[in-house]
């Protein structure tokens, strides 16, 4: 037992590390910065280096390996083939075009300095990654140039995460002071990958047989459980076969993302994974010396120039190469012109004798100043675009949402002679309520450029019920004015502090009647396969195979052998293929937005 009144050492890092990762968050938010920002600035000023909260960083290493175990799982448990699939050339072309640019600059550059290679191979490797939570979470602030360059910057993301995985793998393997031969470096990969191809098939039927039957028990604490363990189990897998744990951990969340319980897991670990992403931001920061950097200018401006100015100019160059507008491929360049967690990541699995402090105090400090920079780029592109925004008309409905209710709403409203604005967070809808005729911006109402431009609305209408809509006015109620008039579906439940004059739509006895009504003639009549019962009748589809996803190999191969879309549904301008450009250089057709479909066809759901 503990004395009273005294406080284990392992216990005061703890409390520094909160405290330090709470001041994080609110520098992020006073700055208006992101977070991991915050959290190296915060984790820089606690560290040896400002006022030395915590005296050694060595304290955080359990914490920061499970902060980058967790971090890595869930970028596998979010791996979207499907996306990177449907933007699969032009990611690949700005993705890896751009990892050789950068590297090859700092490569050079380093080894002209007078770096070791190993350590200018690990700086090039670093300075090509990008913030894969920062660059998505800056996209909403680019408005609809942001819905437009969602699922490319999605893609080059999943690229640049692919290689940052490699790099991890590969980056203890170099030798000190020199370059590892070619031949072990292709040892190193063919080992790696013939390590996952040989137990990812037994894995995933284990897994997915026992988390049925963990999921079938709907015990939220051993479900849990259960994935960590996994976590664990894998990342000590991959050490024991000689490679990292953060290897292993991304083979865990592919895993998890192929037996169909992706969505669950990510929801049980999201909390989990925020905090130790915290610990892990924090602990980097703490190996910040400014003296350090200082003492090693060349180095620092050089990675640092690297990141910011090499990178948004390969960047902007590749895209626009594939046939993207110049302000499209300006505004890719400046999301993603920046270092990011895994640059940290990479520094850190190579050996202290080829990454020494400097580097490592040369990567933190890139990636605190370069997400500054991409955070006051989207600022100012924001309010460029502002002027030319669409704005919810005077004496107007905004519309949040439109799916079905959301859209019938719309169509209901306008008849009336109401002017209608929508605010949509799926690009696809956003896109189905332009060819409806309606405004609309792609975006989150919890975003102050979003809320500024239903500002001027008479009523705001929350379509999503539950929890998702009572998150919603939560979230409106911080950012427009006393006494805006909401409609929802949905009561948050504590409404006295919103200052909000809010409705409530209530499902009174007459629905209640009509939903019991429904249910009881499900009850009665014979199933229908392929059918739809709606209140004007039923309607009766051909029948078909269930929509099963189709393997990644089977998607690619149609992809790449699709034909134009025949009559009238084609769009005039791809004919149907949905891309302008050459078989490499081609981008998604801006008139229909890469759908393939006329815009002017609006069809019916």
């Amino acid at each position: 037992m503990f004395l009273a009144g005294t406080v284990p050492e392992g216990g005061a890092v703890a409390l520094a590390v909160i405290v330090a990762a709470l001041a994080g968050a609110a520098i992020a938010e006073v700055l208006r910065i992101p977070r991991p920002a915050g959290y190296l600035l915060a984790g820089a000023v606690a560290g040896p280096g400002g006022v030395e909260f915590v005296a050694d960083p060595d304290d955080l290493r359990l914490v920061a390996d499970a902060g980058v175990a967790l971090l890595l799982f869930t970028v596998a448990l979010e791996l979207s083939v499907r996306d990177l699939a449907a933007h699969l050339r032009a990611a690949l072309f700005i993705g890896v075009g751009q990892l050789l640019v950068v590297g090859a600059a700092v490569m050079v550059g380093s080894i002209v300095a007078g770096e070791e290679e190993a350590t200018a191979a690990i700086l090039a490797g670093a300075a090509g990654l990008s913030s894969t939570a920062t660059g998505l979470a800056l996209l909403p602030g680019l408005g609809d140039t942001g819905r437009k360059l969602l699922p490319l910057a999605t893609g080059i993301l999943i690229v640049q995460d692919v290689f940052a995985v490699v790099m991890i793998g590969l980056a203890p393997s170099l030798d000190e002071g020199t370059l590892s031969t070619a031949g072990s470096v292709a040892l190193g990969i063919g080992s790696s990958l013939a390590v996952m191809l040989a137990v990812l098939p037994v894995i995933i039927v284990v897994s997915d047989a026992l988390l049925q039957r963990l999921a079938a028990r709907v015990d939220r604490e051993v479900f849990i459980v259960a994935l960590l363990a996994f976590v664990a189990a894998s990342a000590a897998g991959a050490a024991a076969a000689g490679l990292s744990t953060a290897l292993g951990a991304f083979l865990a969340g592919f895993v998890i993302r192929q037996s169909g319980y992706a969505y669950q897991a990510v929801r049980e670990t999201e909390t989990l994974r925020d905090l130790f992403a915290a610990a892990f931001f924090v602990s980097a920061g703490l190996l910040f010396d400014v003296d350090i950097v200082f003492d090693e200018p060349a180095m620092t401006g050089l990675f640092l120039g690297s990141v910011i100015f090499v990178k948004f100019a390969a960047i902007a160059g590749l895209a626009r190469l594939t046939g993207i507008s110049w302000p499209l491929s300006l505004g890719l360049g400046g999301i993603l012109a920046n270092a990011g967690e895994f640059s940290f990541v990479v520094a850190s699995a190579a050996e202290a004798s080829i990454a020494p402090d400097a580097v490592i105090a040369a990567v933190v400090f890139a990636i605190v100043v370069s997400l500054f920079v991409s955070s006051i780029f989207v600022a100012i592109r924001g309010r460029s675009e502002r002027g030319a925004r669409l704005v919810a008309a005077p004496g107007g409905v905004a519309v949040v949402g439109y799916g079905r209710l959301g859209r019938l709403a719309a169509v209901k409203l306008r008849g009336r002679g109401r002017s209608v604005f929508v605010v949509e967070a799926d690009g696809e809808a956003v896109r189905q309520a332009r060819i409806d005729g309606f405004p609309a911006t792609w975006g989150d109402v919890g975003n102050r450029n979003v809320a500024r431009q239903i500002s001027g609305a008479e009523v705001i209408l929350v379509t999503p019920g539950g929890q998702e809509g009572a998150g919603i006015v939560e979230r409106i109620s911080r950012l427009v004015r006393p006494g805006t008039k909401v409609v929802a579906a949905s009561m948050p439940d504590r409404v006295a502090h919103l200052g909000l004059d809010l409705t409530v739509v209530e499902a009174d006895e007459r629905v209640s009647t009509e939903v019991v009504t429904r249910v009881e003639q499900a009850c009665e009549a014979r199933a229908e396969p392929f059918a739809l019962r709606t209140a004007g009748g039923l309607v009766k589809f051909p029948p078909g195979a269930s929509r099963k996803e189709a393997r990644l190999g089977d998607r690619i191969w149609r992809w790449l052998e699709r034909s134009p879309s025949a009559g009238r549904d084609a769009c005039p301008v791809c004919r149907g293929t949905g891309r302008k450009g050459t078989w490499l250089f081609s981008a998604p057709c801006a008139a229909c937005d890469g759908t393939g479909r006329s815009p002017r066809r609006t069809g019916r759901n």
